[in-house]
């Protein structure tokens, strides 16, 4: 006594390969459709990182900007003490030039003896 005939038989393999088919298809959609919103995500996240690093980098150039000013500045000031220096320089060379004149006057060492007796003072040992 047969349950069911060979074309039943066939009917219910059939149908029991379209519902697994079916499952397997359901699941691979199902499947792709959360690794697509996951990476979605991913992405997103991504993004806010590279505007957050945009960010960051804008600021850095700003600093670097202002650091480019100071040394600007600062090399102004440099060139002005420079020049304030060269003018000090040119002043005392002009002042040792005007001593070596009046020395270059000076005849003999009664005369240099005498400048010395004059802005020291007599302060040889008494004998």
């Amino acid at each position: 006594m047969d349950i069911m005939t060979e074309p039943q038989t066939w009917v219910m393999i059939g149908v029991f390969t379209t519902i697994m088919i079916g499952g397997m298809t359901l699941m691979t959609t199902l499947t792709n459709r959360t690794l697509r919103s996951a990476i979605d995500g991913v992405n997103g996240r991504i993004d806010g990182v590279n505007g957050r690093i945009d960010g960051v980098t804008g600021r850095i150039d700003g600093v670097t900007g202002q650091i480019e000013g100071l040394r600007g500045e600062l090399h102004g000031e440099l060139v002005g003490v420079n020049a304030r220096i060269d003018g000090l320089r040119g002043e005392m060379n002009a002042r040792f030039e005007s001593l070596d004149v009046r020395i270059d006057h000076l005849d003999s060492d009664s005369d240099i003896a005498a400048v010395a007796k004059r802005v020291f003072g007599d302060r040889r040992p008494e004998s």
